[in-house]
């Protein structure tokens, strides 16, 4: 459908008064986006302003077929711009706290694909996005926690740690000892990410008096970790907190 452009019929009837029609268009444009070649041309034919209104939907149906859309076409970071101006971020950071399991797992993968670039980084700062973000992360229920908002609202943290600008929210937030918490995580993928943020502040020499107080023998530990990858985030971890002579003493005793 998106090779020959995107029918107005679908976009429109994803504006569509009738809740369900509007869910069940809204989940045609979602399942599209998921083809990568669809994504870039979607967004150059205006889907964003459809789903604008589907996302001020009350019902959760519809709302979470919209934001599972955003979810897909923010996956190219050439959409990134389109979607963050578009003014429907700040609906994205609300649906962190939907009641709803998938509404909120949805948005925190399009937060995560969305904090991709600098400009975007920021805007997910002055929008509130740090609170809800570390909350989906620290969620202690066993019976409400979904590892997979987990794991992409610690991306999220990551992908916003690497850029300087936001170290001082994030630190103020509890950011840093957020991603301690989890660095000796099973979940690989939640400690990857964890290390990733923790690796993001230990490159700025300003975040290190309040990296300093972190337990740096776990950090130690994840270097004897089989995974590939978190020996990686770990290693560059110890790297940036070496260049600071009280870590550097602490890493060698």
């Amino acid at each position: 459908m998106a090779e020959v452009g995107m029918t107005d019929i679908i976009a429109k009837l994803a504006r569509d008064p009738d809740s369900e029609v509007s869910h069940q268009a809204c989940g045609v444009i979602a399942n599209i986006a998921e083809r990568h070649g669809n994504k870039i041309a979607m967004v150059e034919q205006g889907i964003i302003h459809h789903l604008q209104f589907s996302m001020l939907s009350k019902s959760i149906p519809v709302l979470r077929e919209s934001i599972r859309a955003f979810a897909n076409l923010s996956s190219v970071i050439e959409n990134t711009p389109c979607i963050v101006s578009s003014g429907v971020l700040g609906h994205l950071i609300d649906a962190l706290n939907s009641p709803d399991t998938l509404c909120r797992r949805f948005a925190t993968l399009a937060m995560s694909n969305l904090a991709s670039t600098d400009d975007s980084k920021i805007r997910i700062i002055r929008e509130q996005g740090i609170l809800p973000l570390i909350s989906i992360v620290r969620q202690t229920e066993k019976n409400q926690i979904d590892k997979q908002s987990q794991q992409h609202a610690m991306s999220c943290l990551a992908n916003l740690a690497s850029c300087a600008s936001c170290h001082e929210n994030l630190l103020d937030s509890g950011c840093a000892g957020l991603s301690m918490n989890y660095i000796k995580s099973s979940d690989l993928n939640l400690r990857t990410n964890a290390l990733l943020c923790i690796s993001n502040f230990a490159s700025s020499n300003k975040t290190h008096a309040i990296l300093e107080k972190c337990n740096i023998q776990e950090l130690i530990k994840n270097l004897e970790c089989t995974d590939r990858l978190v020996q990686l985030r770990a290693v560059t971890s110890l790297r940036g907190l070496s260049t600071n002579p009280s870590c550097r003493e602490r890493i060698i005793s």
